[in-house]
């Protein structure tokens, strides 16, 4: 097996270090939604179907959203069930299907953005301006070099 350098050691240990940080953000991003009853995929949908509610189609939310197809169309078939969103047919292609609010649901997600804004604004408050740049700065950092270092990796890569 490989020794790892000094450098890449020492980058271990800071890992090792501030790992659990990562989780038990992410554990709270992905909980969040659950005050409504929703998923934190479900709240990306909703807020995507808020703003392209004339012309959304599920390949391109589930695209954009990074959502995987087949639990896209089990989102969709719970929020349609619910009354929240409904599916029509697209104009110009008959085997394709565009995905709206309900009428019902455009209030109800308008409503839930305000609460959503509220929450994320009154963290934010508690943060100041300063920490909110620094950490919207060095999230968007470490998401370049994160996508940067995952497209350079040729190691092996485990499936499942």
């Amino acid at each position: 097996m490989k020794k790892n350098s000094p450098q890449d050691e020492a980058m271990i240990r800071l890992y090792e270090e501030t790992k659990d940080s990562f989780y038990k953000l992410s554990k709270s991003i992905n909980n969040f939604p659950t005050k409504w009853g929703l998923s934190f995929n479900a709240l990306m949908l909703l807020d995507y179907l808020y703003v392209h509610n004339d012309h959304a189609e599920a390949s391109e939310a589930a695209d954009e959203l990074g959502i995987p197809r087949q639990t896209m169309t089990a989102l969709l078939d719970g929020l349609e069930k619910k009354g929240v969103l409904a599916r029509f047919p697209h104009p110009n292609d008959r085997r394709r299907k565009v995905i709206r609010l309900t009428p019902e649901g455009f209030e109800k997600v308008g409503r839930l953005k305000c609460e959503n804004l509220a929450t994320e604004i009154a963290a934010l408050k508690q943060m100041g301006e300063r920490d909110i740049r620094m950490l919207f700065k060095l999230a968007m950092k470490f998401d370049a070099c994160l996508e940067q270092a995952s497209r350079a990796y040729n190691g092996p890569v485990t499936t499942f």
